[in-house]
C-alpha cells in the first residue's frame, strides 16, 4: 500500500513540470465541512488547482476513481480555472454539470486526472479517510499530501496535518437513564489536548465549546465531544445521550441527535418548511422536508430500561411521500463509510436473523399518523404469519429527536438495495429494483418489459401461459402479494407502492409489500370491490388503479391455472391467517404493545387517548366485516359457489403443520368456507423430531335447512327501556310485543317494519329489542349452527337465554344505554358467525337479539337474520403417502395429517470448518465462512431440519430448510455456508464463524430428544487455512494451509503465516518515544490502549518509526494488519 503511494506521489512531482493543473485536495467523508450550492448536500468533492500564472481549461478533461477507466467523467465544456485559484467538483453520482457519474469510497481508493487526449495529467491514491477531514497537498500543488484536519475546498491549503490520528475524548458518565443532574468529567489519553464539545446536537468543530471543566446535564441531552490537536488528526466523535428525569417507558428508545440548523434551517434544515424546498408529495408548494437531502446526525439505541446497545454516526433525510404533510416526518437513517461503516452491525430487529443493516426507517406510519400507529406492521404481520414472500420487520420505538421526545416512532426496513442484500444476498450490481410502471431505481428493466410484452402476445388459456409465467415470476409469492392487497382492500395500490425485483443473473421477479396504510378500511369501508378494482381494464384516472397498473394483473389472472391457485390461496388465507379471531388476536396483540406510550404521544401530536381507542375498535371491526364481505366478493367475482367447508388436523397434535394451498397453517381449519369443486394440494411440515407418515381425507355428505329465514316475522320491543331482566330467555313471555317482517328498522327506507324511536329525533332509543320462536327436531344429528346477521350499529345474540355471539359492543355488562362502539360504515351487509349446536334443544327455542346505536342522534336503525342447520350425511375416507396431496373439495372435507418420529440419522461428519476465508465461493459468488460436511453412511440424508451451530451451549441456533440442494449422498462432501445470509438458500446459516476459533455441532430432533451428530472444537486460523479433520474424516481437527472444500483433507504446514510473524520486529520494548516497527512488506498499523481506544493509525512500507511521546505510560497493543493476516504484540509504553 504505502509503495504505491509513494509511487503516485513521484508521478504528481513529474506531471507539475509538464502541466499547471493538479489534484490538490480531495474530502470523502465530507459530513459538515461544506454543501454544494444545487443540490445542498454535503457530498465528497474534489479539488482541482491550478498552480500556473495563466488560466487553464479543463472542459473536456476527464475524472475518475478507477485508473482502467480514466474517462469515466468528463468536464463540462467552457469550465476553466483561473490562474493561481481552484474548482470544487463533486462526487456525488449525480453525473450533471460538476457533479460526477462517481462517488468517493472513504476507505481508501484513487483519483486520476486525464487530458482531452487521455494523458494522464495527475493522480493520487489516498487511504482510509476520517470525518470532516481532508486528504491534500500540505502546500498548493506541493509534492506531499497528508491528511488536513480543516478542509480547505476551493481556497488555500494551510490547515495544520498529520498522520497519527487521536482517539476519542472518554466520559467519565455514560450514556443512560438518570434521575437527577449529572455532572460529565471529559478526559484524554494524549496530553495537551484540547477537547471541544457540543449540546445541540452540532459535531464538535475546532471553534466549538472548549471542554475546561465538568458538564453539567440536568435535562435530557446528547453530549458530543472530539478530540483536536495541532499535528494529529481529529479522532471520532464521542457521543453520550443523557435521559434526566424522564419516565418510565415500555418500549425501546431511539434517540436521533443532529446540528439544529440541519433541521429547521429556512435553507438547509430537512424537517422544516423553509425557503429552499420544491413542491410535490401532496403538497403544492415548495418545501424544504420534499428534498432529497442527507443530514450527519447520531443515532442510539436503547432498551426500554435505558440500557445503550448500540450507537452510530449516520446520515438522516425525509421520507414518504405523502405523509410527509403529517407534523411528525419519517427519517430515513443510513450508515456511510464517511463516518466510519457502511452498515451497522447490530440486530436491529429480533423477528429476523440478521445482523448487518445498511440503514433503516424511523416511520410516523404513514397515511396512518396519529390514528393507529401500526396498521401497516399490523398487515405485515398478517402476512408473515402464514403467506411466503418479503415482509417489512416492525419496531415501535419511543423516540427523542435532539433531546425532545417525538412521540411513538416506528422502526422498520426500508426497501431498496441494502435491503434486498440483508433479505436475500443479491449485490446492487446484480439487482433489478424496479418501481411504477418498471421505473428502474437498481439495474434496468429490460427484462421485466421483455417478460409483459411476450405475455401479452400468448394464449391466455394455455398451460404453455402458466409456465412461461412461472419461469418469469415467483408465482406463489406473487398470488400472496395480491391475496394479501386484495384482502386488506388497500386503494393506494396498484397505482402506487410498487416495488418488484429480480436477481440481474438468472432471477424471477418477486414483488414487495409495504406502505399498505390504506388497508384496513383507513378511507373506505370494509366493501370495498378489491378484486374488481385492481382487474378494471378502465378506470380513466390516473391515480389509484390506473389501467396500466392493472395490466399485469388482468393478463395472469386470465390464466385457468393461476387463476385457480389464486382463487385457493385466498379461500384458505381468509378461513385461517385472515379469520376473524386471528385478525382481531393480532389487532389486540399490537395494539397492547403501545397502549401504555399512547396517550403521552397523543398529547404531543394531538388528540387522546378515546380517539385511537376508536380507531383500534375500527380495525377489529374490519376484520369480522371483511371476512364475511370477502367471501361473497370471490363468488360473485368468479361467479363459484361458496357451500362447502373444508378443516384440517394435524396427529400426533403438536408434531407438525400443513401447507394448504400455499398457506401456512397456524391453527387447525375448523369448518372454513370453501368453494364447490375447487381444487387443493396440501404439504406437511413436520416439527423438528418428526416426520410425514401418512395423509388421511375423509369427504362428507351435508345437507342445510334453515331454521329462520331473512326477511322472517319478528317480535320487537321499540319503547326505549329494558323489558325485564330475562327479556332473552325462553321464560319471557312476549305476547305484549309487537310483531313485524324484516327487515326491521328505520331511517334507510328499505324496511319491511318500521320501528319506533321516541319522540325526539335528536335523543332516539339507544337499543331496540327483537325475538324469535323456532322449533328444531332432531338436534342431535345436526353437525353445526350457522348463522347471519344483518345490524346497525352493535348487536348482542343469545340462543335460549346464553349470549352466542357480539359486534361492535364494549366487552363486559350490556345495559339498556350501552352505545354501540362505533357508527357502522357500510349498511346492509350480513356477517355470518356460528353458534355451539350444544345450546339447541329439540322442540322450542328461542333467538333474542339486542340492537344498540352508536348515537341518540343516530339517523338509521337495521335489523335482519337468518340461521341454519347443517347435517352430516354419508362419508368416506382415504389414505395417502403422497409427500404433496392433491384432491377437489366436491363435498365438506376434512383432511389430516400424521406424523411420526423421525429416524435417526448416522454418518454425518463434520469435516472442515473455513472460518476467515478460502477461494471457495457460493452460488453468489462470494467468499464466505463454510462447514463442510460428509455422509460416511450408505444412504442419501436429508440434511433439512436438522440443526447446525456455531456455539454448543446453543445447539438449536439454526435449523437447515429443506430444499434442492439440502439431500447429500453418500460419500458427499457438502458446504454449508456460515454467513448469516438465510435468504440466499436452505444451505445459509444464521450465524457467521469466527476466525478466533470456537465451536461447530451438528444435530438432530428425534421425537423430544436431541441427538448429537457431531461436534467439533477449533483454533484461530487465517485467510486460506481451515480447521480439518486429518486424516480425512477420522482424524482430530487440526489447522491446514490446504483447504479442501467439496474433497479429501490433505495437511499442508502452515508456514507463510508462521514466517511473516516471526520477521516482524518491534523495538523497542519498553518503549519512552521512538518506536520501529520492522515488517517485510507493507501493512496498516494500528495502536490501541487497553480499553480498546485506538490512539493511532497508518500504513508503513517494511519499516517504520513512530513517536509515541504523546501517549501516557501504559500497556497497548501493535496490531500489525495485511490483507492476509492480523499479528498482534503488546509493549509497553514508559
Amino acid at each position: 500500500m504505502m509503495r504505491t503511494l509513494l509511487t503516485i506521489c513521484c508521478v504528481s512531482i513529474f506531471m507539475l513540470g509538464k502541466a499547471q493543473v493538479v489534484i490538490n485536495e480531495i474530502c470523502p467523508a465530507n459530513a459538515d465541512v461544506n454543501f454544494d450550492s444545487e443540490f445542498f448536500n454535503f457530498s465528497p468533492w474534489v479539488e482541482l488547482h491550478n498552480a500556473g500564472n495563466a488560466s487553464v481549461q479543463v472542459g473536456g478533461y476527464f475524472l475518475s476513481d478507477d485508473q482502467t477507466n480514466p474517462t469515466k467523467w468528463k468536464i463540462p465544456a467552457g469550465i476553466s480555472i483561473p490562474a493561481k485559484g481552484y474548482l470544487l467538483i463533486w462526487c456525488d453520482d449525480r453525473n450533471t454539470g460538476l457533479h460526477t457519474s462517481f462517488s468517493l469510497d472513504s476507505d481508501g481508493e484513487r483519483v486520476v486526472l486525464t487530458s482531452p487526449t487521455n494523458q494522464l495529467v495527475d493522480q493520487v491514491g489516498f487511504p482510509k479517510q476520517y470525518t470532516n477531514v481532508s486528504y491534500g497537498r500540505t502546500t498548493d500543488g506541493g509534492a506531499m499530501w497528508s491528511y488536513l484536519s480543516t478542509p480547505s475546498p476551493a481556497s488555500k491549503n494551510e490547515s495544520q496535518y498529520g498522520e497519527v490520528i487521536l482517539a476519542s475524548p472518554i466520559a467519565s458518565i455514560k450514556s443512560g437513564r438518570y434521575g437527577s443532574t449529572q455532572s460529565i468529567v471529559l478526559t484524554h489519553i494524549t496530553p495537551a489536548t484540547e477537547i471541544r464539545y457540543t449540546l445541540d446536537g452540532s459535531a464538535p468543530r475546532p471553534t466549538s465549546l472548549l471542554y475546561s471543566s465538568p458538564i453539567s446535564i440536568s435535562q435530557t441531552t446528547t453530549l458530543k465531544a472530539r478530540a483536536f490537536k495541532t499535528g494529529m488528526i481529529p479522532g471520532e466523535t464521542l457521543a453520550e445521550t443523557y435521559f434526566i428525569n424522564e419516565r418510565t417507558f415500555n418500549l425501546p428508545v431511539v434517540s436521533i441527535s443532529t446540528r439544529p440548523d440541519y433541521l429547521w434551517n429556512n435553507t438547509i434544515g430537512i424537517y422544516a418548511d423553509g425557503t429552499n424546498g420544491i413542491p410535490g408529495n401532496c403538497n403544492n408548494n415548495p418545501v424544504n422536508w420534499n428534498q432529497d437531502w442527507d443530514r450527519h446526525a447520531s443515532v442510539s439505541f436503547f432498551d426500554a430500561s435505558g440500557k445503550l446497545n448500540h450507537s452510530q454516526f449516520v446520515d438522516i433525510s425525509i421520507g414518504g411521500g405523502c405523509s410527509r404533510n403529517n407534523p411528525q416526518r419519517s427519517f430515513i437513517v443510513k450508515a456511510r463509510d464517511k463516518y466510519g461503516d457502511n452498515v451497522m452491525e447490530y440486530k436491529l430487529f429480533s423477528d429476523k436473523p440478521h445482523d448487518r443493516y445498511g440503514g433503516f426507517t424511523m416511520r410516523n406510519s404513514g397515511n396512518d399518523f396519529n390514528v393507529s400507529m401500526f396498521r401497516d406492521a399490523l398487515m405485515q404481520e398478517l402476512i408473515r404469519s402464514q403467506l411466503k414472500g418479503a415482509y417489512l420487520a416492525y419496531k415501535p420505538t419511543v423516540f427523542y429527536l435532539n433531546g425532545q421526545y417525538w412521540g411513538i416512532q416506528n422502526m422498520r426496513e426500508k426497501i431498496d438495495a441494502d435491503y434486498i442484500e440483508t433479505n436475500y444476498g443479491i449485490k446492487r450490481n446484480d439487482l433489478d429494483l424496479l418501481e411504477s410502471w418498471g421505473n428502474p431505481v437498481e439495474g434496468t428493466n429490460t427484462a421485466y418489459f421483455t417478460y409483459l410484452n411476450t405475455l401479452q402476445t400468448l394464449n391466455p388459456s394455455l398451460p404453455a401461459t402458466f409456465d412461461f409465467i412461472d419461469q418469469n415470476i415467483e408465482v406463489q409469492e406473487y398470488i400472496n402479494y395480491l391475496v394479501a392487497q386484495i384482502y386488506f382492500g388497500n386503494t393506494d395500490w396498484p397505482g402506487n407502492n410498487i416495488k418488484y425485483w429480480k436477481k440481474r443473473s438468472g432471477g424471477k421477479f418477486r414483488w414487495l409489500l409495504y406502505d399498505l396504510d390504506f388497508g384496513f378500511a383507513l378511507y373506505n369501508s370494509f366493501n370495498h370491490p378489491t378484486l374488481s378494482f385492481a382487474t378494471d381494464p378502465n378506470s380513466g384516472v390516473d391515480w389509484p388503479n390506473p389501467p396500466w397498473s392493472t395490466q399485469h394483473i388482468r393478463l395472469v389472472m386470465e390464466n385457468p391455472k393461476f387463476r385457480t391457485k389464486f382463487i385457493q390461496t385466498l379461500a384458505t388465507a381468509m378461513g385461517s391467517g385472515f379469520s376473524p379471531p386471528h385478525v382481531t388476536e393480532t389487532v389486540d396483540l399490537f395494539a397492547q404493545r403501545i397502549a401504555t406510550e399512547m396517550p403521552f404521544h397523543k398529547q404531543r401530536w394531538s388528540g387522546n387517548i378515546n380517539d385511537w381507542n376508536y380507531e383500534v375498535q375500527r380495525l377489529r371491526n374490519f376484520a369480522t366485516d371483511r371476512h364475511q364481505y370477502m367471501l361473497q366478493h370471490i363468488a360473485q367475482f368468479f361467479n363459484i359457489t361458496s357451500d362447502v367447508k373444508i378443516s384440517t388436523g394435524t396427529f400426533p397434535e403438536g408434531t407438525g403443520k400443513i401447507e394448504l394451498n400455499g398457506v401456512m397453517l397456524n391453527q387447525p381449519l375448523t369448518l372454513a368456507d370453501y368453494y364447490r369443486n375447487l381444487a387443493f394440494d396440501a404439504k406437511p411440515i413436520p416439527a423438528p423430531g418428526y416426520a410425514f407418515k401418512n395423509w388421511k381425507i375423509i369427504k362428507r355428505d351435508v345437507s342445510v335447512s334453515s331454521l329462520i329465514a331473512n326477511g322472517a316475522s319478528w317480535k320487537y320491543f321499540d319503547n326505549g327501556t329494558l323489558p325485564a331482566a330475562n327479556w332473552n330467555s325462553t321464560a319471557f313471555n312476549d305476547a305484549s310485543w309487537a310483531t313485524g317482517a324484516a327487515q326491521l328498522g328505520y331511517g334507510e327506507g328499505d324496511e319491511q317494519t318500521v320501528v319506533g324511536f321516541g319522540g325526539n329525533a335528536n335523543d332516539k332509543h339507544v337499543t331496540t329489542y327483537f325475538r324469535k320462536t323456532f322449533n328444531a327436531s332432531n338436534v342431535s344429528a345436526i353437525a353445526a349452527l350457522n348463522a347471519s346477521i344483518l345490524f346497525d350499529d352493535g348487536i348482542v345474540v343469545y340462543l335460549n337465554g346464553t349470549e352466542v355471539y357480539r359486534n361492535n359492543m364494549p366487552s363486559g355488562t350490556i345495559a339498556n344505554n350501552t352505545l354501540a362502539l362505533t357508527a357502522i360504515a357500510a349498511e346492509n351487509v350480513f356477517v355470518d358467525f356460528t353458534i355451539p349446536k350444544n345450546l339447541l334443544v329439540d322442540g322450542n327455542n328461542i333467538i333474542a337479539v339486542e340492537v344498540h346505536q352508536n348515537s341518540p342522534q343516530s339517523s338509521d336503525l337495521s335489523f335482519d337474520f337468518r340461521m341454519s342447520a347443517t347435517t352430516e350425511g354419508n362419508s368416506e375416507e382415504f389414505i395417502s403417502t403422497d409427500l404433496t396431496l392433491a384432491g377437489v373439495a366436491d363435498r365438506y372435507v376434512t383432511i389430516e395429517a400424521h406424523f411420526e418420529e423421525a429416524t435417526p440419522v448416522t454418518g454425518l461428519i463434520i469435516n472442515e470448518v473455513a472460518a476467515a476465508g478460502t477461494e471457495a465461493i457460493d452460488e453468489f459468488n462470494e467468499t464466505e465462512d463454510w462447514i463442510e460436511i460428509y455422509n460416511a453412511s450408505a444412504q442419501p440424508i436429508e440434511l433439512g431440519g436438522l440443526f447446525i451451530t456455531d456455539n454448543l451451549q446453543s445447539k438449536l441456533k439454526h435449523q437447515l430448510a429443506s430444499g434442492t440442494e439440502t439431500k447429500i449422498n453418500p460419500g458427499e462432501y457438502k458446504l454449508i455456508w456460515a454467513d448469516n445470509q438465510t435468504g440466499q438458500g436452505a444451505l445459509h446459516t444464521n450465524f457467521r464463524l469466527s476466525a478466533d476459533g470456537e465451536q461447530a455441532g451438528l444435530y438432530q430432533m428425534v421425537g423430544s430428544n436431541l441427538i448429537v451428530l457431531d461436534e467439533i472444537s477449533f483454533g484461530s486460523h487465517s485467510e486460506n487455512v481451515t480447521a480439518s479433520r486429518i486424516p480425512d474424516l477420522t482424524g482430530p481437527v487440526v489447522l491446514t494451509a490446504r483447504p479442501t472444500p467439496r474433497a479429501a483433507n490433505i495437511f499442508e504446514t502452515i508456514t507463510s503465516v508462521y514466517e511473516a510473524e516471526q520477521a516482524l520486529s518491534i523495538y523497542p520494548n519498553p518503549v519512552t518515544d521512538l518506536l520501529t516497527i520492522d515488517f517485510p512488506e507493507a501493512a496498516h498499523i494500528k495502536i490501541t490502549n487497553m480499553q480498546g481506544t485506538m490512539v493511532y493509525s497508518s500504513q508503513i512500507q517494511e519499516s517504520s518509526t513512530i513517536s509515541l511521546a504523546h501517549l501516557p505510560a501504559g500497556l497497548y497493543v501493535v496490531s500489525v494488519i495485511t490483507e492476509r493476516n492480523i499479528f498482534a504484540k503488546r509493549i509497553l509504553k514508559r
